[in-house]
C-alpha cells in the first residue's frame, strides 16, 4: 500500500469520526421521540378511561 493510499484511508477514518458522532445524535433523538409520545399517548387515554367512568 502506498504512502498516499494509506494517508488518504487516516483521512477518511478521520472525516468518518466527525460526522458519525452528530448523525448518531440526532438518530438517538429520533429513535426516543415516538416513544415518548406514544408513552404520552398511553397516558392520556388512561386518564379518559378515568374521567369517563
Amino acid at each position: 500500500m502506498s504512502v498516499l493510499t494509506a494517508a488518504r484511508f487516516t483521512a477518511h477514518t478521520k472525516h468518518y469520526r466527525v460526522v458519525s458522532k452528530p448523525a448518531a445524535l440526532v438518530h438517538g433523538m429520533f429513535v426516543a421521540l415516538p416513544a415518548a409520545t406514544a408513552d404520552a399517548y398511553a397516558t392520556t387515554e388512561a386518564v379518559n378511561v378515568v374521567a369517563t367512568g
